[in-house]
């Protein structure tokens, strides 16, 4: 065998190894991918009560993905184009249900005040707080009829009530949730007046909803100037794509053009939540 032939067969031989190596780790990496999206998405729909299988989801999200990315290849034919749509079409799921995630929690919030009115109208009749509980989830709405009933069905398993309502408090992660765990938690360990509590907690919690919605009212302008400056450069790069196909190819296929679209997209994050920061008031 010549130094020739056995310099090529060692290369090729190099190559295959390397090629198995990349092969495996690349496994490993999209499986724990995978499995990291399917723990971060059970948690999500078992808050938002919503009975998918992650796996099925995961399948939905990759396939949605690739159509979008092959839509993009055949409109475009430009592959920076292409790989932002595959990434945008992967990551949309997930701010979806963060998004209804964060209008539950809202929802909820708004609902606290009235649980807690009608718990201490049935703590006045002479019912018990087990009782209290359980009318005040026969008529309450949803989210609220849900995590009333999800702890309803912790107490029955035989949870302590400290237990049962430290769970809710996760599940609901809203201050007011926890403010009612924590009033009703205290009174049956003390025994006080737990009706008279939730009542002046409810009253206290409703005009601190109403100081933070006329903040938000307050404020809403400059949350929209906020999404506006952050999803406007985006739409002019889109048009661009239309209208101009060679000068958006020089700005995303040229060095120069991808160094001012990284700054752009610095400054417009910086610029985004420094609005956002100055806009929101805690109340």
């Amino acid at each position: 065998m010549s130094a020739h032939t056995f310099l090529m067969l060692a290369v090729v031989v190099a190559a295959l190894a390397l090629f198995a190596v990349l092969a495996v780790l690349g496994s490993i990496a999209w499986g724990q991918q995978r499995a990291d999206f399917n723990r971060r998405v059970e948690r999500q729909l078992r808050d938002l009560f919503i009975s998918i299988n992650p796996a099925k989801l995961w399948m939905l999200q990759c396939v949605g993905a690739l159509a979008v990315a092959a839509l993009a290849a055949v409109i475009t034919w430009n592959p920076v184009t292409v790989g932002l749509s595959a990434v945008l079409a992967m990551t949309l799921p997930h701010f979806a249900m963060v998004r209804l995630q964060h209008l539950r929690r809202q929802k909820l919030r708004r609902q606290i005040p009235d649980l807690l009115m009608l718990i201490a109208g049935s703590l006045r009749s002479g019912s018990g707080l087990s009782v209290a509980l359980s009318r005040t989830a026969g008529v309450s709405p949803a989210p609220a009829r849900q995590h009333l009933e999800w702890l309803l069905g912790d107490l029955k398993l035989g949870t302590s009530l400290a237990d049962a309502l430290t769970a809710f408090e996760r599940r609901a992660a809203a201050e007011e949730a926890t403010l009612m765990a924590t009033a009703i938690r205290v009174g049956a360990e003390t025994g006080g007046p737990l009706a008279r509590t939730l009542e002046s907690l409810a009253e206290s919690v409703r005009k601190r909803l109403a100081l933070e919605s006329r903040i938000r009212a307050l404020t809403a302008q400059g949350r929209l100037q906020a999404w506006i400056m952050a999803f406007l450069p985006a739409l002019v790069l889109a048009l661009l794509a239309l209208v101009d196909p060679p000068s958006f190819a020089e700005i995303t296929m040229t060095r120069g053009g991808r160094i001012v679209l990284v700054a752009v997209l610095v400054a417009q994050v910086i610029g985004f939540r420094l609005v956002r920061r100055i806009v929101t008031i805690e109340v």
